[in-house]
């Protein structure tokens, strides 16, 4: 959560310190609280969207949580033949991530292009209690082979909780975590063998205590 901001950098051909001051409700910052902090580095950690101007021009349905493109487990947007990966569609904390993603979307988009791709009845994924968002956003089961991971962010710092998969109300995956913080990306694999032993119309996934 946001408590301070900075309002001023002094220093034009090297830092010399910043000007600080707490933030409101509204996350205005309070000026008369101002204070000066001496010091010749400073390090910010600043909220990223992705890139989705191609993807407006599209009309690519686009998710307010995520900002990027709302897709299925081959990362095709709702306009047919579109897929999105990496940071257009989700900010990645690692490269890999991004390359393995990629590795998704291309394999996906051959088999549309070879007409391999299945067009049955999706199962939708919720983002439930302390989550923030989940990709992807929906799940056709025949075009999963063998497991799908899905990658979702908290919404606060829990220790010592547990992820939280249901299949509609039917809890199927119950994993603890030592730590579980905003700023890393989550995931949790579901296979192939859990959506034939246990069909649904919703997944979700959450963190819980017990």
């Amino acid at each position: 959560m946001l408590s301070h901001t900075v309002t001023n950098i002094v220093g034009k051909d090297r830092l010399e310190g910043v000007f600080i001051a707490p933030v409101d409700e509204n996350r205005k910052p309070i000026l008369e609280k101002e204070e000066y902090i001496p010091c010749d580095t400073l390090l910010l950690s600043v909220g990223l969207l992705p890139e989705n101007e191609l993807s407006k021009k599209a009309s690519v349905k686009l998710s307010p949580l995520t900002g990027g493109a709302e897709v299925d487990e081959g990362r095709e947007t709702n306009i047919d033949g579109i897929f999105a990966c990496g940071n257009v569609l989700q900010v990645h904390d690692l490269v890999d991530n991004v390359t393995d993603e990629a590795y998704i979307a291309g394999k996906a988009s051959a088999q549309y292009l070879k007409g391999l791709r299945k067009q049955g009845s999706k199962i939708e994924v919720k983002a439930n209690a302390g989550t923030r968002y989940v990709v992807p956003k929906y799940i056709n089961p025949e075009n999963i082979e063998k497991n799908l991971e899905l990658s979702f962010r908290v919404k606060d710092i829990y220790k010592d909780h547990y992820v939280t998969v249901y299949f509609d109300h039917k809890r199927v995956i119950h994993q603890k975590k030592r730590i579980l913080t905003p700023g890393e990306m989550q995931t949790v694999k579901i296979t192939a063998e859990m959506l034939i032993t246990h069909p649904c119309n919703e997944i979700s996934i959450g963190v819980e205590k017990e």
